[in-house]
């Protein structure tokens, strides 16, 4: 799945199929893989922050939005500010749109511009007439300026530096992870920049996939390939695929015109039989995928061919972790493991996976939050 950086105000881009989404979004993913989600011990999580803000700060704002570092935004009188974990108001509700903080940083609007504060909500730099600026990533926003009717994309820093300027139509996410390249499209075709605005990869691209390993596909008059960061092709342009996706666990799931769809390998060799599924998606960090068969229910496959739950006529499968599984079964939802153990029983009517060890249930048409074993943690505060 190809995804190009279109953001609407800030809502972070989901994969929908995986992550069902209330009213808090969720967080940026760059393709399909599946989510996964690491049972800790640590501190409460900025989801389950969120959810307990919601229910200390109900009543006292129009609405409460994401926690994240250490404050959470609100909304008094249709403007937006910020309080701390202790329901202090620490940025008062001045703001046009709503917004969270990523790297010491909230993107906000006031007065028709963009500007960014720290948490203190002081600016970082006065206040500009861009159409749009995405949160910081890496140490750079994406900003968005219009120009003689077109959008034109470029990249600033935390001092206001536009170290890129706005010369790009497309910018895909995430950008310059590990701090090396953004991939931007340029007069139709689809490239690669370093943070300097050196070209590395030329603008000679229909379509280059996010980067997983040093690698990724491209497509290339109408064929696809595979490449490294520096443009060398590890497997020619011949592969007559419909769609083909960035590589996750060592394979990129592919569909062909009949709608057929299976992986191949970092040498573009099919894997796992060959197109013989009709639904696929990239494997996790776990070295697992979900797939289903024609006239087959989902079913875990893993990397060495070996299946999991592949009998049990299961309608959705969502992982959790390495270990546990979110199923559905007769309309029905509930999480096992590995083994098939129940940690919560096939019998609620919704479950919503909200982040690490948190879920969002329905039973009874009550909802409310639990952990993974299903022991409640906090009310649902209906905003």
């Amino acid at each position: 799945m190809t995804l190009f950086f279109k953001p609407a105000v800030w809502v972070a881009v989901t994969t929908t199929l995986f992550y069902a989404c209330n009213e808090t979004p969720g967080t940026k993913t760059g393709n399909d893989s599946i989510p996964t989600n690491v049972t800790t011990a640590e501190a409460p999580s900025d989801e389950l922050m969120s959810a307990l803000m919601k229910t200390k700060l109900k009543g006292k704002y129009d609405n409460v939005w994401d926690y994240r570092e250490g404050l959470i935004g609100v909304m008094k009188d249709q403007k937006y500010g910020f309080c701390d974990s202790t329901g202090r108001e620490v940025i008062p509700c001045i703001y046009d749109k709503p917004s969270s903080f990523e790297e010491g940083a909230a993107v906000v609007d006031k007065d028709g511009l963009i500007g960014f504060i720290d948490k203190t909500g002081k600016e970082l730099f006065p206040f500009r007439k861009y159409d749009y600026a995405a949160g910081f990533e890496n140490g750079l926003s994406s900003f968005r300026i219009i120009k003689n009717g077109k959008e034109l994309y470029g990249f600033l820093d935390k001092t206001g530096n536009e170290v890129v300027p706005p010369v790009y139509s497309e910018v895909k996410i995430s950008w310059f992870d590990h701090g090396s390249y953004a991939i931007v499209q340029k007069g139709g075709k689809w490239g690669t920049i370093t943070r300097q605005n050196t070209v590395v990869i030329p603008f000679e691209y229909d379509a280059i996939n996010d980067f997983n390993g040093g690698i990724t596909t491209a497509k290339k008059n109408g064929k696809w390939g595979i490449v490294d960061t520096a443009n060398k092709v590890l497997a020619p342009f011949t592969m007559a695929y419909k769609t083909v996706n960035e590589f996750s666990g060592g394979y990129a799931h592919v569909q062909n015109d009949k709608d057929q769809k299976g992986f191949i390998d970092v040498n573009g060799k099919e894997a796992f039989g060959g197109l013989r599924f009709a639904e696929t998606f990239g494997f996790s960090d776990y070295g697992y995928t979900i797939v289903s068969e024609p006239g087959s229910s989902r079913y875990i496959l893993n990397k060495d061919g070996t299946t999991l739950f592949k009998d049990a006529k299961i309608e959705d499968i969502i992982m959790l972790t390495d270990n546990v599984f979110l199923l559905t079964q007769n309309g029905k939802q509930g999480i096992v493991d590995k083994t098939n153990k129940i940690l919560l029983p096939i019998q609620y009517s919704s479950i919503i996976p909200q982040g690490k060890n948190l879920l969002l249930v329905v039973k009874d048409s009550v909802r409310y939050y639990t952990d993974y074993k299903g022991n409640k943690v906090a009310e649902y505060t209906e905003q």
